[in-house]
């Protein structure tokens, strides 16, 4: 009953509620954008372009090709933005990641029959399992997502092989 995986969709799994708690670090957040950003596509050409004007002005420069002669300053300026653009994104949601005081604490996560209750440094939710819209699985992380761009990661390694199970048969159920 999951869109399209092969998740367990068993409706009886039943389980008796479950806590554990999970940090989120900054290195684990950017790696996770990181591997998000580059797989666009439209990312990977943009990069590509970006590279070939950086190397393009690198040949020329050190007179090794003299394939596009006419590169300008403001191209290889062009290039390099273009490669540097996925980093900087990183870079500023990193800075907020880390601003945010709620996620530099371990939150814990209690998993239920009906949903999910989350509590927090400064916050506390309950999250029915009808919300989470979409499931992800990361090496690392479980991602529940209650939207589009929003979503709880759960470590895996804090997660019995049972509990996953049951994790995933709740997400898309009704």
């Amino acid at each position: 009953m999951y869109n399209g995986k092969n998740y367990p969709t068993l409706m009886s799994i039943h389980m008796d509620n479950f806590t554990i708690s999970t940090r989120l670090t900054k290195y684990d957040y950017a790696k996770y954008l990181y591997s998000q950003i580059y797989k666009k596509p439209m990312i990977i050409l943009a990069s590509l372009v970006g590279l070939y004007l950086v190397v393009t002005a690198i040949l020329n420069y050190f007179k090794i090709s003299d394939y596009n002669s006419d590169v300008s300053f403001y191209e290889t300026l062009l290039g390099l933005f273009i490669l540097l653009g996925p980093t900087l994104i990183v870079l500023i949601a990193g800075k907020n990641f880390q601003s945010n005081p709620s996620l530099q604490d371990d939150t814990k996560y209690t998993f239920g029959q009906e949903g999910i209750f989350v509590k927090g440094l400064t916050f506390e939710s309950t999250l029915k399992w009808a919300h989470i819209i979409k499931i992800k699985e990361t090496r690392k992380y479980l991602i529940l997502y209650c939207s589009k761009k929003a979503g709880n990661f759960i470590d895996k390694s804090k997660l019995t092989e049972e509990q996953m199970l049951f994790v995933k048969s709740k997400i898309g159920q009704k």
